[in-house]
């Protein structure tokens, strides 16, 4: 029900990182929406580890339930929240926005699903496809065997969250290593695995073709979700970004006073969790190489991860100490913002997304190469950065020696970066386009 003319809309399991926040709170400061976030209130949900999250500074209704895996077959799960049509007879939204491990409770729970039905209220499947297979090549790739889906059965994954608990960490490793070594693992993926992924497919293939509406912010959803049936009016391109209003305020704050750290030529930064898909090791490697010719080139490591250990011992071992700066998780926007415009060059070699909008407002050229589709839309290739081939230390080495021999190009690159973050992707892109998709699906 609207309340003063207001959409209702009820985010689901997205959690509260501070780029989201700042999305729900821009959108909730339009005058015709009013915004609930749904949280899990036994720890991270669905949101990955090391991701920092936060209540501070948010304008938005948080809530919260105790959210758990539901067994629906027995070869795989999927997570829903207790007590969540309770909780949606109480605050009536008009739109629920979540992602597509929560929509399945929405397609197997007939009493949510007759609420849903009852109030009228709408779904909105919120993602990043650029990884999802069209339909036909998805089940080509199950049939013949090529699948790299990855498939655990719901009693080893029992299994291994009982061992965690028991802090017996080592022994899942274990198993899984008997269980190859006997090829168990092939037996059960041949005859049972490929049943369960084609039985994914088909649910992944009802739940797209479910909803109301879908966001996300690379182009390629159009093909990918087209190929199962949804059709193109549904789907909506919101782009990536943070709030860059917040960024430019405070860059243009930090720009009169003093740096953080002395000027220097030859400084490459990397933001992100560390974690091992991000690739950080090759960066560091990179700079290993470029030593020679740039003896005084640094590396700017800002967050924290599981990977920050071996990460530090490859640097003790390539003799790197006085080179690499581990800052830990940043989460002051404007130290982060003085960090990034003491640098030269961001580098992101591995899978990421957002920093790289952080980067290219603070003026910085981007050297990356497959990330999660934001880079497609912002990094231009001699434009405003360079691409590297996908895990070739080499190449990438190069591309950075590259932009450290030509330093008037590194300042162009700079400031063609800024001029993208103003003029085609930020902040207002992401709203627009929720706005759009909104109205779509309330029938306006």
């Amino acid at each position: 029900m609207k309340t003063n003319g207001k959409k209702k809309v009820l985010f689901i399991g997205i959690g509260l990182s501070h780029y989201n926040n700042q999305i729900l709170n821009k959108l909730n400061l339009e005058n015709d929406i009013e915004i609930f976030n749904l949280v899990d209130a036994d720890g991270r949900g669905a949101v990955g580890g090391a991701v920092f999250q936060t209540r501070e500074g948010i304008n938005f209704k948080v809530l919260s339930l105790i959210g758990k895996y539901h067994n629906k077959f027995s070869d795989y799960r999927y997570r829903q929240f207790v007590g969540l049509g309770n909780l949606l007879k109480k605050i009536r939204p008009d739109i629920i926005v979540t992602l597509e491990q929560y929509l399945e409770d929405f397609l197997y729970d007939k009493e949510l699903t007759d609420t849903v039905k009852k109030m009228n209220i709408k779904l909105v499947r919120k993602d990043i496809p650029l990884q999802t297979d069209k339909y036909n090549n998805a089940k080509r790739k199950i049939l013949s065997g090529e699948s790299d889906e990855t498939y655990t059965p719901v009693f080893v994954a029992f299994f291994i969250g009982a061992c965690n608990r028991l802090k017996l960490n080592k022994l899942p490793d274990l198993c899984q290593k008997i269980l190859h070594l006997i090829k168990l693992d092939k037996i059960y993926r041949k005859f049972i695995g490929r049943k369960v992924l084609l039985k994914r497919l088909e649910i992944r293939k009802q739940i797209l073709n479910m909803v109301d509406a879908h966001v996300n912010y690379v182009d390629e959803a159009y093909d990918i979700f087209e190929s199962y049936g949804v059709s193109r009016s549904k789907i909506f391109i919101t782009r990536n970004s943070p709030d860059t209003d917040i960024l430019f305020n405070i860059r243009k704050k930090i720009e009169q006073e003093p740096t953080i750290l002395p000027p220097s030529k030859h400084r490459l930064v990397h933001l992100s969790r560390l974690i091992p898909w991000k690739r950080v090791d090759m960066i560091i490697e990179a700079l290993k190489n470029l030593k020679p010719e740039f003896p005084d080139a640094e590396l700017l490591v800002i967050g924290s991860g599981p990977s920050e250990g071996p990460l530090k011992n490859l640097v003790k071992k390539l003799n790197l100490e006085n080179s690499v700066k581990f800052l830990g998780g940043v989460y002051n926007q404007e130290i982060l913002g003085k960090y990034l415009l003491s640098s030269n060059i961001y580098v992101l070699a591995g899978m990421g997304g957002l920093s790289i909008n952080d980067a290219m407002t603070f003026g910085l050229p981007v050297i990356c190469s497959v990330c999660d589709g934001t880079e497609k839309k912002l990094v231009r290739d001699g434009y405003n950065g360079l691409y590297f081939k996908e895990g070739d230390l080499l190449d990438l080495t190069e591309k950075i020696r590259y932009l450290f021999r030509n330093p008037n190009l590194l300042e162009k690159m700079g400031q063609n970066s800024v001029n993208i973050i103003k003029n085609e992707v930020n902040i207002y892109t992401v709203i627009n386009e929720y706005k759009k998709a909104f109205d779509y699906v309330v029938g306006k």
